[in-house]
């Protein structure tokens, strides 16, 4: 797992001291979830409601995120394959190295650390990716999720927040049993627009979860949707479909905001845009000295893994065909990437506090005081700064991948034993 972090081009005043172009290599996880929920924590002013917190001036926050998305074999080598990320972010930004160590190599509890900046041993955190296992089980929800995600920290802090893509494997939605309509329950707390993929990655054939309250009205109820897809391209794809709604939400959201972004991609099934299926033709995956590892240094391991037979010739292919697909569908990511990040540049509001008050009577004063004033009118003017000077940008991943090291063939596969039985346990 790794972090990208591309700190604006204002003035730096991150608590972990990395900022500028630094070319520090970084992975991260916890440490830039902690970095989030102690800055917005710190934000809060217990004596004030959150109208008067929301105009202060604090910096968005973009979060992206992919799913199973690999340092040591590759698919994080951005200068190859994800080249707008990697002009964007990485050369302008800073690469986090060992902030963190990603515990598990499943999704679900990764994503649970990833929202409340806690390890799975602490509290109600999913330990696999079953409900029983806490992956969106009543206890998260009671324990957790109400209480403790940065989505409910920065709602306190005033932050207008938005999810957009999977959530957590087991997310569903509720429904009234009377009126039979989705319930708001099934909005997690903390988060003013939902855009929820139900369920594990999918890239076709899916429901999406979504409340929108710039249509709210007296009837809550009204402002839930689903969305049902299908398996026609480009309309269902959903890269695509998150890339149009996270494109047409930006202009709507109030600042300061806190975004997510949580791509399927490049976690199963592996499915690339049509138009870039042929990319990558000759690539493989690294060959190092753990691929598909000799029967003596088998022999020095343990005993689960002493069981599992060489690599064939068909499942290489297999193993080297998947790598590509991964690559593939990391483009529509890197694409989606850089429209973000070219939307943010190019999109100029005036860094005063006429941009920052919220409320109608402070806007009214404000035109009243001061913007007859010609001097501040051409202050205004000359301190106008894009949306991109006040925001943070952090790209990561919930864990890694594997392609035949140690002879384990495809997937972030731990072998396991439990009272005697043989467990694979993966996401």
């Amino acid at each position: 797992m790794e972090t990208i972090r591309k700190r604006t081009r204002s003035r730096c005043n991150c608590s972990i001291g990395l900022r500028g172009r630094l070319r520090q290599q970084c992975p991260i996880l916890l440490v830039l979830v902690t970095y989030i929920v102690l800055t917005l924590t710190l934000a809060v002013d217990a004596n004030s409601d959150r109208e008067t917190r929301q105009t202060q001036h604090r910096h968005n926050i973009l979060l992206l995120l992919t799913d199973d998305q690999d340092i040591a074999l590759g698919s994080f080598d951005t200068s190859k394959y994800m080249p707008k990320l990697h002009r964007y972010l990485v050369q302008e930004g800073i690469r986090a190295k060992d902030g963190a160590i990603v515990h598990v190599p499943i999704c679900c509890p990764n994503r649970a650390s990833l929202l409340t900046g806690k390890y799975l041993h602490h509290g109600s955190l999913a330990h696999n990716n079953s409900i029983s296992g806490n992956c969106y089980s009543k206890n998260w929800k009671h324990d957790e999720e109400d209480h403790h995600t940065l989505a409910v920290h920065a709602q306190r802090a005033g932050y207008t927040t938005l999810y957009a893509g999977k959530y957590m494997n087991q997310y569903r939605h509720y429904k009234k049993s009377k009126e039979n309509t989705i319930s708001p329950d099934s909005i997690p707390k903390g988060w003013d627009y939902w855009y929820g993929l139900e369920g594990n990655s999918r890239y076709y054939n899916y429901t999406i979860v979504e409340r929108d309250p710039s249509s709210s009205n007296m009837n809550q109820s009204a402002t839930l949707r689903l969305h049902h897809h299908g398996n026609q391209y480009p309309d269902d794809y959903l890269p695509l479909v998150l890339e149009n709604y996270t494109l047409s939400k930006l202009p709507q959201l109030p600042e300061p905001w806190l975004m997510v972004v949580a791509w399927p991609t490049p976690h199963g099934p592996f499915t690339p845009e049509p138009r870039y299926e042929h990319e990558y033709a000759n690539v493989v995956p690294p060959r190092g000295e753990n691929y598909n590892a000799t029967t003596t240094s088998q022999q020095q391991k343990h005993w689960l893994l002493r069981q599992l037979g060489v690599i064939t010739e068909s499942t290489a292919i297999q193993i080297d065909e998947i790598y590509r697909n991964r690559l593939r569908a990391l483009v529509t990511v890197d694409n989606h990437v850089g429209k973000l990040v070219q939307w943010l540049e190019n999109t100029k509001k005036a860094n005063t506090r006429a941009s920052l008050y919220k409320t109608a009577t402070a806007q009214r004063r404000l035109a009243n005081d001061e913007t007859s004033n010609p001097s501040v009118t051409s202050t205004i003017n000359e301190h106008a700064t894009t949306m991109m000077d006040r925001t943070v940008i952090m790209y990561t991943s919930d864990n890694g991948f594997q392609f035949g090291q140690h002879r384990l063939s495809i997937d972030k596969v731990r072998t396991c034993c439990k009272y005697g039985e043989i467990m694979k346990c993966c996401a």
